[in-house]
C-alpha cells in the first residue's frame, strides 16, 4: 500500500525557508559572477557582461502550484502590489525575500498580487492562487512517466529537488535502492516494485 506522509505546518515552513535560502544564494552567486567577470575582463567586454549576467538572472524561476478557489494571507512587505499578467507577478514575487506565491483578486479587475503566505486558505470570493511549489513524501512508492530532460539523476535529495523546482516539466523526485534521486516528469504516484525500496517525493 502507498503511503503518504504529509510535510505538515513545520514541514512546509522548512521548505519555504529552504525556499527562501535557495533565492538568496542564487542572488549572491550572480552578483559574485557579475564583479568577478567585470573585474578579470578588458572595458570593451562589460557591457557583454553585464548583458549575459542580467539574462541568466532572468532565465532562473521557480516552478508555481495553482491553488483554485483560494488565497494566500497578508501582502509581501505589508504593502499591496499588483500586476495585470501572471507571469509578471510571479518574476517579481521570486526575487523578494518575504514573497510566498500570487493570488487573483477578481474584486481589482483581475490584478495579480504578491502574497506573504505560505498557509492557503478557501477564497470566498473565487480568487485563485499560485504558489511557490513544496515537496510532499510517499513511501514505497515511484512517480509515474519518464524522467525530466536533460541531467536528471542526483546523488543527494537536496541538489534533486533544487533541479525540480527549476524545470517545467518535472513533477517530483523519486529514490531509488542506490541512492540515487531521478527527476521524473510523471505526477501519479504507483506503489513500488517488490524488493524495491523507494520513496518519491511530489510537487504539491
Amino acid at each position: 500500500v502507498v503511503s503518504t506522509q504529509s510535510t505538515g505546518s513545520s514541514g512546509i515552513n522548512a521548505e519555504y525557508g529552504k525556499q527562501w535560502y535557495q533565492r538568496r544564494v542564487r542572488g549572491l552567486y550572480f552578483t559574485l559572477l557579475y564583479f568577478t567577470l567585470l573585474y578579470l575582463y578588458s572595458s570593451e567586454m562589460r557591457f557583454i557582461v553585464v548583458l549575459a549576467s542580467v539574462f541568466a538572472v532572468a532565465m532562473c524561476g521557480f516552478n508555481y502550484c495553482l491553488q483554485a478557489d483560494s488565497s494566500l494571507p497578508g501582502y509581501s512587505g505589508d504593502k499591496r502590489r499588483a500586476f495585470s499578467d501572471k507571469q509578471a507577478a510571479m518574476d517579481a514575487c521570486t526575487g523578494i525575500m518575504d514573497c510566498n506565491g500570487i493570488t487573483l483578486e477578481p474584486a481589482w479587475g483581475n490584478q495579480w498580487t504578491l502574497r506573504m503566505g505560505p498557509e492557503v486558505k478557501k477564497s470566498p470570493r473565487k480568487e485563485t492562487s499560485y504558489t511557490i511549489c513544496k515537496f510532499c513524501r510517499f513511501k514505497n512508492a515511484s512517480l509515474s512517466g519518464p524522467l525530466s530532460a536533460g541531467k536528471n539523476n542526483y546523488t543527494t535529495l537536496e541538489k534533486a529537488k533544487h533541479q525540480c523546482l527549476y524545470r517545467k516539466d518535472c513533477q517530483g523526485v523519486t529514490e531509488s535502492d542506490f541512492r540515487e534521486f531521478t527527476l521524473r516528469s510523471g505526477s501519479e504516484i504507483k506503489e513500488s516494485v517488490k524488493r524495491r525500496q523507494e520513496t518519491s517525493w511530489k510537487l504539491c
